[in-house]
């Protein structure tokens, strides 16, 4: 979502009061398009300026991440420029999406000189640019413009700073009447007003009739400081921030004491839903092709096994044979025999090899039998492997699905690494390894006050059921499908209200396969009765002594999740 100038405005205020007389410490360049100046007065702060063409925006961060091991060209440019030296401005001009630092340093001469940063957030023309605060004249940008690039405008080493052409009005500079807008809606806010998002523009039409009322509130707003920092989240479940609630879109907000904190906030959110989808899109790819690879094995070997299965009747035809051997003469091709295995005796024809004699016919068709009876059962271990293997990767698939966090599918990448269907690439630089703390099973506290403990992943599964759980417990799992183990901890063997019951059933219908479908068959047992075989996959348990119950999933109904500690 874009960042518009009113939003602009707001956290161009709040830094005004934070950061004036300070000074920058370091500056930092994590990405090609990203910079954070470190910066401490009295306190220590973040200040994230961000030009790349979607996320652009400029805010104070309480999120870090990795920096590269050399700092790129022109972060070396800024540490040269402008680390150690004091702000002594921060301005927006107008409501223009652009923000204006002048800071206060000393050159390579010991003469005490002024450069500004100018932070330009214009969708795809957005930029980052160093200049000298008093001639104007350009030292660097992250993003060059060259004359062939654009005619326009060009950002270059040496060129003089010209600020983006804008044909529009500030709503700042406008007086109260005579000057109206006809017609008053949202478009023309937008088209005519530098800083108006669309949001803002319908917004603001929500809230006044006239242009009079809304160019007074706004200004009002404006010069008094009163914005209302926010994020709004609509029924369908995508989130708005901004500098006003936006009623028009919902009136589910969360309001924040700062646009700074707010903004953070909602990148942070936007980021990790990002990196979420990323790193399941990534796992699911790795999974799904090698599940479709045992999927195209096990059909094969289901194959094998049918005809396999067919030759072993070579043993009925060869005993046929034998019992009228006597009646077969050399270079037959087709014997007519009484079939005396059926009851009701009919009379069968079994083909022969014309070339060998009736002997040779025999031996060959014990030969098929015995290595159709060899064959069966080596395809009934390599069938099983192969299945057992595909309902793991199947049953990771859907914990890939229903994963909730970067740290759930951190735990299940790490799970596919100790499997073996991910190969760690080694790390060039000798560093410590980082062994990252694992996360415990979800909880939840059930209507009747159970605590009902769901696994993340398939390991998690294992040490749910067979580590964590009293033997007492009551285990629930869907049936014939791959999902979360759930267990009702502390039930002692007692009787446990339905209430509790149909929620952790629904519980392991939502964290499974069937999250989607409805009427899903969902097991119970004690966890005495549920067990493991040797050599068996991550999560893989029999059971007996099971009950079922049929319930649909509805995330609405899901009893209340508990927040726990990492374990060790």
């Amino acid at each position: 979502m874009a960042m518009d100038g009113l939003m602009l405005r707001a956290v161009t205020n709040e830094l005004s009061e934070l950061f004036c007389g300070g000074r920058l410490q370091k500056s930092y360049q994590p990405r090609n398009e990203e910079i954070i100046l470190h910066i401490y007065n009295k306190v220590n702060y973040r200040l994230l300026l961000n030009c790349n063409a979607q996320d652009y925006r400029a805010h104070i961060t309480t999120h870090s991440g990795p920096n590269p091991a050399q700092a790129p060209l022109f972060c070396m440019l800024l540490r040269k420029h402008l680390d150690g030296g004091r702000i002594v401005s921060i301005e927006q001009p107008g409501l223009e999406r652009c923000l204006h630092i002048t800071f206060s340093s000393y050159d390579e001469l010991g003469n005490l000189t002024e450069k500004k940063l100018i932070c330009e957030l214009m969708g795809k023309h957005s930029n980052i640019i160093l200049t000298h605060a008093e001639s104007g004249k350009i030292i660097d940008a992250v993003k060059r413009i060259p004359f062939g690039v654009s005619r326009v405008r060009q950002i270059l080493p040496g060129f003089t700073y010209v600020a983006p052409p804008s044909e529009k009005r500030s709503i700042l500079d406008l007086q109260s009447p005579p000057f109206q807008l006809e017609p008053l809606d949202a478009n023309a806010l937008v088209d005519q007003f530098e800083g108006i998002s669309p949001l803002i523009a319908r917004e603001l039409m929500n809230r006044y009739s006239d242009f009079a009322t809304l160019s007074v509130n706004l200004r009002k707003m404006i010069a008094e400081n009163a914005y209302e920092p926010a994020i709004t989240t609509t029924p369908q479940g995508k989130v708005y921030c901004g500098a006003l609630r936006y009623h028009h879109i919902s009136d589910q907000s969360v309001d924040y004491e700062s646009m700074n904190a707010c903004l953070d906030h909602f990148y942070f959110m936007l980021n990790n839903q990002r990196n979420i989808a990323a790193l399941r899109q990534s796992l699911h790819r790795v999974v799904k092709k090698e599940a479709d690879r045992q999927l195209r094995t096990m059909k094969k070997q289901q194959k094998e096994f049918s005809l396999a299965d067919k030759a072993q009747n070579s043993r009925r035809k060869a005993d046929l044979i034998k019992a009228n051997l006597y009646q077969i003469e050399a270079g037959q091709e087709i014997v007519e025999v009484t079939d005396y295995y059926d009851p009701q005796l009919p009379t069968i024809k079994i083909e022969l090899i014309p070339h060998l004699s009736p002997q040779a016919n025999l031996k060959q068709l014990y030969k098929a039998y015995e290595k159709a009876v060899r064959t069966i059962a080596d395809l009934e271990k390599r069938l099983m492997k192969t299945t057992a293997i595909y309902n793991y990767l199947d049953s990771v698939l859907t914990m890939i699905k229903t994963a909730g966090s970067v740290e759930d599918l951190m735990d299940i990448r790490q799970e596919l690494i100790e499997e073996g269907y991910i190969t760690e690439q080694p790390s060039k630089k000798k560093s410590k390894k980082v062994v990252p703390k694992k996360l415990p099973p979800r909880h939840f506290l059930s209507s009747d006050g159970y605590t009902i403990a769901v696994g993340r992943n398939n390991r998690q599964n294992d040490q749910l059921t067979l580590r964590l759980a009293a033997k007492t417990d009551l285990w629930f799992h869907t049936k014939d499908l791959p999902g979360a183990h759930v267990v009702i901890k502390d039930s002692g063997g007692k009787e446990v209200p339905d209430q509790t019951m149909e929620e952790a059933a629904m519980l392991a219908a939502y964290y499974s396969k069937a999250r989607d479908s409805a009427t899903v068959p969902v097991d119970y047992t004690r966890v005495k009765h549920v067990f493991k075989q040797r050599n068996s996959h991550p999560g893989q348990v029999h059971y007996t002594h099971q009950h079922t119950i049929y319930i649909t999933p509805v995330e609405s109904k899901l009893p209340q999740l508990q927040i726990e500690e990492t374990l060790e």
